[in-house]
């Protein structure tokens, strides 16, 4: 497939990274701080053709690093058109405290400036 081509393609010390991504499985432990093991976890979620609150939900359920894994496979979900209400139609949405995120506007501008500088 596309995909395994796309591998062949790389230099040889970079394909042994990418090579077991296409068969990434959960372990006991759950996903691991390693970027490539998240990556695998990303792919196997967004695989899934589950909704942004499913995909988080299923990642949660793998265990280890959840919030990094959830929120990375859910915002690919969305972006690519197949939940496009989330975040906003999950029920817990309205019980987050918003305004305990008092810095959340500068933060966002800050990182947007920084964006643009880079």
């Amino acid at each position: 497939d596309a995909f395994r081509a796309e591998i062949e393609e790389l230099p040889p010390d970079e394909k042994e990274h990418f090579r077991n991504l296409r068969d990434w499985a959960p372990s006991l432990g759950g996903v691991s701080l390693d970027c490539m093991d998240t990556l695998g976890a990303v792919l196997f979620l967004v695989g899934k053709g589950l909704s942004a609150l499913g995909t988080i939900q299923l990642a949660c359920e793998l265990g280890g690093d959840t919030d990094t894994t959830a929120s990375l496979a859910s915002a690919l979900v969305v972006a690519q058109g197949r939940d496009g209400e989330a975040p906003f139609n999950f029920d817990w949405v309205e019980d987050v405290f918003w305004d305990e995120i008092s810095e959340l506007s500068d933060l966002a501008e800050r990182a947007a400036l920084w964006r643009q500088a880079s």
